[in-house]
């Protein structure tokens, strides 16, 4: 099964908000290392202990990022006044939760039977 996500899609299962829609309507995979070639995907700039990766949204976007989803407003704003239009920048109340949204969106659309061992 292929990895195929439209944005509106994408909003839905984040309860994000699209502030600039110029990385298309389709993505087709998703990354959270800026490091990775990011062709056509989603970037979830997620904050951890050691790292904030909003520090590194326009690494994503040269990377080859479709689109980022952030839960910063200044990095989210900053980045849309920056790239132009070239990428979808979507705002999101915790990065986290929204890319674990996208997890059960795409499990769901699996069918996937869900199986735990203890």
């Amino acid at each position: 099964m292929s990895w195929n996500l439209s944005l509106d899609d994408l909003l839905k299962v984040t309860g994000g908000k699209a502030l600039s829609a110029g990385g298309g309507a389709d993505f087709t995979g998703l990354g959270t290392d800026s490091r990775s070639d990011l062709s056509g995907q989603v970037f979830f700039a997620l904050k951890g202990d050691r790292f904030d990766a909003n520090e590194f949204l326009e690494k994503a976007v040269l990377a080859g990022a479709a689109a980022v989803v952030t839960h910063d407003p200044r990095a989210a704003n900053a980045l849309v006044g920056t790239s132009g239009g070239k990428v979808t920048v979507v705002l999101v109340g915790d990065t986290l939760l929204a890319l674990q949204g996208l997890a059960t969106h795409w499990r769901q659309a699996m069918g996937a039977r869900v199986m735990a061992v203890t």
